[in-house]
């Protein structure tokens, strides 16, 4: 095919994708705008997806995350009022009821068997949760909030919200949910339990345990961006070898900060979510921290004299990634007769490879630990019909 004709028809296969992509976005923010315009019905004020409503004097304000690559899309209602206590309640599910039957998670009972069946509730003060939902009026309004499509309610500093996940706003979404859900979000806000005389400290609190599964969380991000950095310095040839010798230490450690965690969320009606919060972080920074402690320990503590290798370039490669691309080129191993060694390279580097013809001067140490590295590598390039020097 003519290139011309190639590159004609790519634009325009290009072009009508992003003219797709903002036709679609436009929809949907047309969608939304409709939606939102249509709760003036209901006597709300306010723009955007910001909406001021008002149901026996309580304040309620909607609110609405459009949703990311992970994240659905969330729509909320909430109740401005002033409590002494928080929960957040949520259908049951098969792990909360596993954690309660092996004693683990504690369970909010409210005097309601099937309601207690039904829901799963987390709270910092499970006297006051179970108080606040002693009330028949306040379980009807949850049954009733849920058979409009609420997914969760929660009782914050806040106030108490309400939030429907995932709604995905579309041109036909209707809005009589929300005045349907209106008066029992009134009622959810009204004869709130009283904070006991004396509050137990009762060990770590919700808040303050996710504020520091956020400081964790950001720890293993720094240490996966600072040992991204240095790995061309730190990586041994035979990474995956190092890697399998590393989990030797990094399983049992974090098979031990799980252990410790359990012991510390015993007994909290929010164990199983804490827990799997701090076990799904720690599933990355243990491992990783666990090999890049032998990668630099193997490299900072080898005192040999680096051993210099002459060895013909065989091939080269490259690897797009979402954000930058990788280039490798392939030589002969001087570890193993009859095989090959791939190293990352610059782009300079690779544009001026010739492969059979181009020679590499490879300056390896045997490392501290016993797994080899690289600690110079010098490509000689050929010159135009000519051999490498």
């Amino acid at each position: 095919m003519d290139p011309t004709m190639v590159l004609v028809i790519t634009v325009a296969f290009i072009g009508g994708v992003i003219v797709l992509i903002f036709l679609t976005m436009r929809s949907q923010q047309k969608a939304q705008a409709r939606f939102f315009d249509k709760l003036g019905g209901l006597g709300s004020s306010g723009s955007g997806t910001r909406r001021e409503l008002s149901y026996s004097g309580r304040r309620i304000i909607t609110g609405f995350h459009p949703g990311s690559k992970n994240t659905p899309p969330r729509f909320s209602l909430r109740a401005e009022v002033a409590s002494p206590g928080n929960f957040s309640l949520t259908p049951q599910g098969s792990g909360e009821a596993l954690m309660q039957k092996l004693g683990l998670e504690t369970d909010v009972e409210t005097g309601d068997p099937q309601f207690d069946a039904r829901y799963d509730i987390d709270s910092d003060d499970n006297d006051f949760a179970a108080a606040y939902f002693a009330s028949a009026k306040k379980r009807e309004a949850v049954y009733a909030l849920f058979a409009l499509g609420c997914s969760a309610i929660r009782l914050e500093e806040a106030g108490l919200r309400a939030d429907w996940v995932p709604f995905a706003i579309k041109a036909d979404t209707s809005t009589e949910f929300v005045g349907s859900a209106l008066p029992h979000l009134a009622a959810l806000c009204e004869d709130l339990p009283a904070p006991p005389p004396v509050r137990s400290a009762g060990g770590v609190r919700q808040k303050t345990f996710h504020l520091a599964a956020g400081a964790f969380l950001f720890l293993t991000i720094a240490l996966f961006m600072v040992f991204s950095f240095f790995s061309s310095r730190l990586n041994p040839l035979d990474i995956w070898e190092l890697f399998k010798a590393s989990l030797r230490y990094s399983v049992p450690a974090y098979l031990s900060f799980v252990l410790l965690i359990a012991a510390v969320l015993k007994g909290k009606s929010w164990f199983l979510a804490g827990l799997l919060q701090c076990a799904g972080i720690g599933l990355f920074l243990f491992p990783l921290a666990g090999y890049w402690g032998m990668a630099w320990l193997n490299v900072s503590r080898d005192q040999n004299t680096p051993a210099v290798h002459r060895v013909q370039v065989t091939g080269k490669s490259s690897h797009r990634g979402k954000n930058s691309t990788t280039y490798y080129v392939r030589l002969n191993s001087w570890r193993h007769p009859g095989g090959s060694e791939r190293l990352t390279v610059s782009h300079a580097v690779f544009q001026q490879t010739v492969p059979g013809q181009s020679l590499a001067l490879v300056e390896t140490k045997p490392g501290h630990l016993g797994y080899e590295f690289v600690t110079k590598l010098d490509i000689r390039f050929s010159p135009p019909g000519g051999q490498a020097p």
